[in-house]
């Protein structure tokens, strides 16, 4: 989707939604990794709810893994890195690498939208564009990337919304696990 074309509308949707959603919710994310553009604006409107971030948990994840490297695949608006990529405030502390051709990988994108990822055509154009990067770990940063049934050797594809639902799941855990001590105190 063309962020700059679509802006208003796609912000006014979203705004509704979350706005729908905050009141219900301690914590929450958005699975489209192109939507996440609109962090910093979504979490002005979030209140007390917190919003777990693409940016934030890939960002962890490179920590974790001690380095400041790694391949970045998803659609144009993502992985251009340029002012309308949710990845842009880490150009300045990732390299990021990013296979030359965007256009082909965009193209994929959609391909496994329309098809899914099971055919043998889209595993291979899928394994050729992950073997042509240098980079081991591999950022799978578009919802339609990990429904591709391919491993490449030699590389750690790593599902974005994976790291989201992790931070999710852990966030949840903390949360229970505080109403349950708080809980065990007030019976005491």
């Amino acid at each position: 989707m063309d962020m700059r074309q679509n802006d208003a509308v796609v912000w006014d949707c979203l705004k509704r939604t979350i706005d729908a959603i905050v009141p219900h919710v301690d914590v929450f994310t958005v699975a489209c990794n192109t939507l996440h553009y609109y962090a910093p604006r979504i979490r002005k409107r979030c209140g007390p709810a917190e919003f777990i971030d693409v940016a934030d948990v890939v960002r962890s994840h490179l920590a974790h893994l001690e380095t400041d490297s790694a391949a970045l695949l998803g659609a144009i608006p993502v992985a251009s890195l340029d002012e309308w990529s949710p990845y842009y405030s880490l150009r300045e502390e990732v390299n990021f690498e990013r296979p030359a051709q965007l256009a082909s990988l965009h193209e994929l994108i959609h391909e496994i939208k329309l098809l899914g990822g099971d055919s043998s055509e889209i595993r291979g154009r899928f394994s050729d564009i992950v073997s042509g990067l240098e980079s081991e770990t591999v950022f799978l940063a578009c919802t339609e990337l990990p429904l591709v049934t391919a491993t490449v050797p030699g590389k750690s594809l790593v599902d974005v919304n994976d790291l989201l639902a992790k931070q999710l799941v852990d966030k949840a855990l903390n949360w229970a696990g505080t109403v349950d001590d708080q809980s065990d105190r007030m019976e005491s």
